[in-house]
């Protein structure tokens, strides 16, 4: 049976399983997003977003598994910015119940990441395919785009 997953986005950044990597990860999206001449305000967002993600990809797809590598990829279509992590391990899980759980109770640390995640991206899904990787996709309005389309439209 073939890989079920989604086609990479355009931008792609292979990372070691290790939490010096987030940094990394984050510069590199950093950059592609000031190439698209994004706010400052939009590209703090997306650092804390991709800060959550790898965070848990790295923890619970990697280093828990001994999984050496985690991958980063991104772009811009038309008025929305895309992202996507994805791990190697391919472990289920319930994101629904961590969303949950955060909401409800008052835990010291971890466990919001989730929930932090959907607060600030427009739509957010999981494809997981047990044994082999999960992908989380993340997408939100480029509302420096959008505004800029509406300028220029009769």
């Amino acid at each position: 049976m073939k890989d079920i997953r989604p086609e990479p986005l355009k931008h792609r950044l292979q990372l070691p399983t290790n939490l010096a990597s987030i940094p990394v990860g984050q510069d590199f999206l950093m950059s592609v997003l000031r190439k698209e001449n994004a706010p400052e305000d939009f590209i703090r967002k997306m650092r804390l977003v991709l800060d959550e993600a790898l965070t848990n990809a790295i923890e619970h797809g990697g280093i828990s598994a001994g999984v050496d590598t985690i991958s980063l990829s991104c772009q811009m279509i038309e008025s929305s910015f895309q992202i996507q992590v994805e791990d190697f391990q391919g472990r289920m899980f319930d994101p629904e119940y961590f969303r949950r759980i955060a909401v409800a109770k008052g835990w010291g640390k971890g466990g919001r990441g989730i929930l932090l995640i959907d607060s600030i991206v427009d739509h957010m899904a999981y494809l997981i395919e047990p044994g082999k990787h999960t992908i989380l996709y993340m997408e939100i309005t480029a509302p420096w785009l959008k505004t800029s389309e509406s300028k220029t439209s009769p």
